[in-house]
């Protein structure tokens, strides 16, 4: 499973439950396979934890418009909450 290498995917900044990063948007397929779609990838820096979250959603549906679901994904995975660690004592 790779990126299409017909079409650079687009790189947005974004912030999602506070987290800023980017977001992704592109085509990936798989070499040798009839298997495509588009895909959403959101890499946020979570300075507090000492980390990156990355979050990615495929689309795979054949014959069929795609929008919806993109857009359906899109909403999921900006409802991202972080639990905030209890405070120690």
């Amino acid at each position: 499973m790779h990126t299409e290498p017909a079409f650079a995917p687009y790189v947005y900044p974004v912030e999602i439950a506070g987290l800023k990063g980017v977001e992704v948007r592109g085509l990936w397929d798989i070499k040798n396979y009839p298997m495509a779609g588009p895909f959403l990838t959101y890499i946020l820096n979570d300075k507090e934890r000492n980390r990156k979250l990355v979050l990615e959603g495929f689309v795979f549906a054949p014959a069929t418009q795609k929008r919806d679901d993109l857009f359906q994904l899109e909403a999921i995975m900006k409802t991202l909450q972080l639990d905030t660690p209890a405070v120690k004592k």
